[in-house]
Formats: structure tokens, sequence, C-alpha cells
């Protein structure tokens, strides 16, 4: 007749002994990938945004789900720094977190691919990663923008440190920012009281400039500057007109060249109220041109060839300064490229910031899978003889629900056969009966 098992205690905790013992288990503890998060989305690159022209180039991406909301709402966030981006081979990826809502787990952010796959069948997937107590701080990567002499998001708390980056440093004005659909933008009420100034020292000698930004026009009836140079040696504006060659609620762009000023103009009614537009001018030593949402404009009349680049000065570029009249509405995403960007990038460029929700899609919230983070289980058996079966579910955490698996190759131990007749059971039977100590690999899927 076998024995009856004797309950003690050891370190605070229950073991059977003699006889067929149970497993003498650590306590569970939770799943952690290999970089310390524990929760990740898959985000794929919707295929109208995948040209490789936008290689290199700031993508970004927009998520909302009740697992990013920080853990005191319900979700699975710590703090709101906690986040990563990585390819799938889990090689670090650039991030740049634009705006952050615990409450809702609304994401706004970007990065950027090193290269871009655009075939029809081709995916250009990404991990983000959350939910990590160790990680408290992030800092934007500013070699998303290694490319563009200048970028302007405002306002982000996460978005206080300048980076050398000459237009990024404003706080929010005084009145609430308005939302432009890409996070927060600048708001501008049509004095000079929101204008902000900064030195464009980067262009000097430049002979081809780009300059694009994401706008609303809350008011027609006056003129409004969007950006300026010296007023007019780098210029983009809204005349309300008619101006002398007839112009009526258009737009116009300036540059000073070695040849004098050169002026682009729209045709009429080009900008309504309320309108969200990209804008985007191309100043070269040739012409000048400007896009609307991508799509290149015809100008009113030929625009005379403005020759190499001549600014008066480079230390007074102005963000909602104009002749004529101050910005009244909001703009966002100002970025100056010291270089004439392609047609195809601009429309590229253009259709991301109009539709940021569809660029990338995500799936739903991951925990660590089977081959990617095996957990090293110890378990112990006391005073084992014969046949041991062990429910490796009932000791392993798994967040979210995942399922559990045990992972070959199996240890090997003198004196135990060990056998995994499924996913989820262990058996060991003790062939020289006695005290043993092992690790087994399982993994949560």
């Amino acid at each position: 007749m076998p024995s009856i098992p004797i309950i003690r205690g050891i370190n605070g905790r229950l073991i059977l002994t003699p006889a067929r013992a149970i497993p003498f288990l650590r306590p569970p503890a939770p799943v952690a990938f290999a970089n310390g998060f524990f929760r990740r989305k898959v985000g794929i690159v919707s295929k109208d945004f995948i040209k490789s022209a936008m290689a290199n180039k700031p993508i970004p991406f927009y998520v909302t789900d009740n697992d990013l909301k920080l853990k005191v709402n319900g979700g699975n966030v710590d703090n709101g720094k906690d986040f990563a981006l990585a390819t799938t081979a889990d090689t670090t990826m650039p991030l740049w977190i634009d705006a952050y809502n615990g409450t809702t787990g609304e994401l706004w952010a970007y990065t950027t691919f090193a290269s871009l796959a655009n075939a029809d069948d081709t995916f250009n997937p990404f991990r983000l990663y959350y939910g990590n107590a160790n990680k408290s701080t992030h800092s934007n990567d500013t070699s998303i923008y290694t490319s563009a002499g200048a970028v302007w998001h405002l306002p982000s708390a996460l978005d206080a440190s300048p980076n050398s980056r000459p237009l990024n440093a404003d706080a929010a004005p005084a009145n609430a920012p308005n939302n432009l659909g890409l996070a927060a933008a600048g708001y501008f009420d049509g004095t000079s009281g929101n204008v902000r100034t900064r030195d464009v020292s980067f262009l000097n000698g430049q002979n081809n400039i780009t300059i694009m930004a994401k706008m609303r026009l809350d008011d027609v009836n006056a003129d409004h500057g969007l950006w300026q140079l010296n007023t007019d040696d780098l210029a983009l504006r809204f005349l309300k007109g008619p101006t002398g060659s007839g112009l009526v609620n258009g737009l116009t762009a300036r540059l000073r060249g070695a040849n004098g000023l050169a002026v682009w103009s729209s045709a009429d009614n080009i900008v309504g109220l309320g309108d969200i537009r990209h804008l985007t001018a191309v100043y070269t030593a040739a012409t000048i041109q400007v896009y609307m949402n991508g799509v290149l404009l015809t100008p009113r009349a030929a625009v005379p060839a403005p020759g190499n680049f001549a600014p008066t000065a480079l230390t007074a570029f102005q963000v909602g300064g104009g002749y004529g009249g101050y910005m009244f509405g909001a703009l966002d995403d100002l970025a100056i490229y010291p270089s004439a960007l392609t047609a195809d990038e601009i429309f590229l460029q253009a259709g991301l910031t109009q539709y940021i929700p569809d660029v990338v899609k995500f799936g739903a919230p991951e925990t660590p899978g089977s081959s990617l983070s095996p957990v090293a289980e110890s378990i112990h058996l006391l005073n084992i003889s014969g046949q041991v079966t062990i429910d490796m579910r009932r000791y392993v955490y798994h967040p979210g629900g995942g399922s559990i698996s045990i992972q070959a190759p199996l240890p090997t131990v003198a004196g135990l056969t060990l056998t995994a007749p499924d996913a989820t059971t262990l058996v060991v039977e003790a062939t020289t009966p006695g005290t043993y100590t092992f690790t087994v690999n399982v993994s949560v899927v």
C-alpha cells in the first residue's frame, strides 16, 4: 500500500513528500520578449504607401487600441514612454512619438524604412513593442529627419529638446492648438503673437529648396502668410485679392534669386475656408513649383528663372508670418529640405499626411511566442519515485491568455526519463528514486 503524502512547508511553499511527489516550482512570473517588453503589435505598411521613393523618409502611423491604454486605464502600457519599434527580425527601428493618449490608447508616431518593397505581393511589416516598466524615458530619434534641414511638429511633451533642428523647440501657443488629424498642430490667430522665427543658416549656398506643410485656413477675408524669409526671399502666402493680376482666393510663392524676385501665382479660388491642404513649394534657380495634396499646380503665368538663391539674410525665417497678413488657422508638419524633392516624393509625402490612419494597419496584441522567447522553467522534484505527470499550464504565467508550449529538446537528466506527450504535459519517470532539479524550456504563444 503506497504511503500517504505528508504536507510540508519549504520556504513558504507547499510540497508533497514522499512517494509520488508533485513538482516544486518557482512562483509564476510574467513572460517578456527578449527585449524586455511584454506586448507587441505587428504593423503592415499599406501598398498604397510603400513605393521605394519613401525609403529613409518619415512614415507616419496611427493606432488606437484598448491594449495601448495605460495600465491604470485598463491597458498594458506602463508609463507612456515604454514603446519601441523593430523589424520582424527584431532589429531596432527609429521611433518618433508625436503624441500619445494613455486614456484612449491612441498613438501618433513616425518611423523610417531603410528599404521598401512595393510589388503587389510584398509587405513591409514591423513590430510595435510596449509594456515595459523598466523603460521610463523616451527620446525621439532624430535620424528620421536626417534628410531634412528642419522639421516642425507642434506641440508634443515628448519633443522638448531642440536636437539641432531649428523649428521644433517651440512651446504650445497660449490658445489651445487645433487638431489637423496629425496629432497636435500649431494654431495661428491672425496676429504676430504666434509667429515663430528661426535661423535657417543651413540653407546658405543652397539653390534647391523644398518647403512643405499641412494647413487649414480659418479665415479667407484677408491675406495670410504661411511662411516667409525676409518678406520676399522665400515665401508662400494666401491672397484674398483681387491682386493687380486679378488673383482671388489663391496662393503665391516668391523666391529672391540672383536674377531678382520671381513670383509664382495660382489660379483663382484654389483654397477655401476650412480646407485642409498639404502644400509644397519647390524653389530652384530655374523656377518655382507649387504642389497641392501632392499634385503639381499650373501657375497663372510663366515664372521667370530666379537664378541662384540670394537671400538678404538667413536669420528670420517666419512660420505663420507673411507680408500683408499673418496666418489665421493651423499648420503642422512643416519641413524644410535643402534639396528639390521629386514629384513622386512629394506625392507620397502628401498622401501620407492626408490619410495617416490608413498608412499602417496593425494586428491584434501579441504576447511572447513559441520560437521567440522560451522561458527556462526550473523544476524541483523531491524524493520522487515512479512517475509524475506535470501540467505546465499551472506554472507559467501567460499575459493575454496565451497557450503554453513545451519546447524541444527536453533536458537529459541522469536517473530520469522525460517525455512530452503533448504541448502542455511533461511526464517524468524516476529510474533512480531521489531529489532532482532541472530546467525545461516553455514558451507562450
